[in-house]
């Protein structure tokens, strides 16, 4: 798991007035870690940081500070083992040096080891108890592992009272309101979240994203058009924003949001699927094909993409096509009662009755009921 942007920036904050416990007849050791910290902090030369680091560690190889900061500038190159060994030598060195225990947990979190992450948490949390990024941390761990959204959100209401003003608790705490069906607490915190970063186009898209699951489709959409807005190439609003356009029947409009979606991501099968049923609804099934086809070559195991482009294939005369990718359904989905029925009606088509018939048998013992 890639490390959270949230957490990156809240880290810069709480060493940049760190400072390596050396002496002046260390002078040498502190003017490469100043330059490592500027290298680190405000250039973002991850690597040329290290190399200052690894001198000033050199020069003092009991200062804590440098392990820590030296396994932040690794952290940042998402080499978790080797920051997880510096914080490891700094918590060594200083036992209460809560900051490397929050270091260690968010590299545990990154590498998808939460029950360590969350031990590290406590610890930090136990030796700085007023640390609001802390209790961030470990309620992140527990959205992002545990499910337990209880303790998520008591931890993120324990960061928003020792810092009421970041905007990224109060999203996080409105997801895992969400997560328990509490949508009036969850919308009034991402609302929070948005009057104390308005710039922010993920805040308006999560929004958006309660609003949709309490069916407020039009709210929803308003919320997806100002994610848009603030980022272009937010691939995920054009997609949700498409698939409400489509539930509400606007099929131009959703057809254009899933086609922007699929520029910016063409890797994403979902966006060709559901352009392609949006195609064949509108009796285009020359394009239903084309979308369906390319669903298929980038998840070929998806059986309904399958059954639709088989559709499609009945729809324009081609009954062969049509049973081949019928039987692919059903080979993936047994119990997939329409593809039998629709086969069947295939293999009439083509003058096969005894698979036709034995089809619609199967169709009528699975549940098939004609519309």
């Amino acid at each position: 798991m890639t490390r959270c942007k949230f957490w990156t920036m809240a880290l810069m904050g709480l060493l940049i007035t760190a400072s390596p416990s050396v002496g002046a007849e260390l002078k040498s050791a502190t003017d490469a870690y100043q330059r490592g910290r500027s290298l680190l902090l405000i250039k973002g030369d991850f690597d040329s940081a290290i190399v200052e680091f690894s001198e000033a560690i050199r020069l003092d190889p009991r200062s804590p500070t440098l392990y820590t900061m030296r396994g932040i500038a690794y952290g940042l190159k998402h080499d978790y083992d080797k920051e997880i060994v510096d914080q490891t030598e700094a918590i060594r060195l200083n036992p209460s040096y809560a900051t490397a225990y929050s270091c260690r947990g968010m590299d545990y979190f990154s590498k998808g080891e939460p029950v360590k992450a969350l031990i590290d948490f406590n610890d930090a949390i136990r030796l700085n108890p007023k640390e609001a990024k802390a209790y961030f941390n470990r309620g992140l761990t527990h959205s992002c592992f545990t499910g337990n959204w209880d303790q998520a959100i008591a931890d993120f209401t324990e960061a928003i009272r020792l810092d009421p003003h970041d905007a990224a608790t109060y999203s996080l705490r409105g997801g895992a309101y969400a997560r328990k069906g509490e949508y009036g607490c969850s919308i009034a915190d991402l609302t929070e979240a948005i009057r104390l970063d308005p710039k922010s186009s993920d805040f308006y898209y999560r929004r958006g994203w309660v609003y949709n699951d309490k069916c407020e489709y039009d709210r929803a959409i308003a919320d997806y058009t100002d994610a848009i807005r603030l980022n272009p190439k937010n691939t995920t609003a054009y997609y949700e924003r498409a698939l409400l356009y489509g539930k509400k029947r606007e099929a131009g409009r959703a057809i254009a949001d899933f086609t922007e979606a699929i520029r910016l991501d063409p890797t994403n099968p979902k966006a060709y699927y559901n352009r392609g049923l949006l195609f064949q609804q509108n009796h285009n099934d020359d394009k239903a094909i084309a979308d369906l086809t390319e669903t298929i070559r980038l998840k070929s195991d998806d059986a309904k993409a399958h059954f639709f482009r088989g559709l499609s294939y009945f729809q324009t005369q081609e009954h062969n096509k049509a049973i081949a990718d019928f039987t692919e359904s059903i080979r993936l989905d047994p119990r997939m009662a329409d593809a039998y029925a629709l086969r069947g009606v295939a293999y009439a088509k083509v003058g096969d009755k005894t698979k036709a018939d034995d089809d619609w048998a199967e169709a009528k013992r699975l549940g098939y009921k004609p519309q």
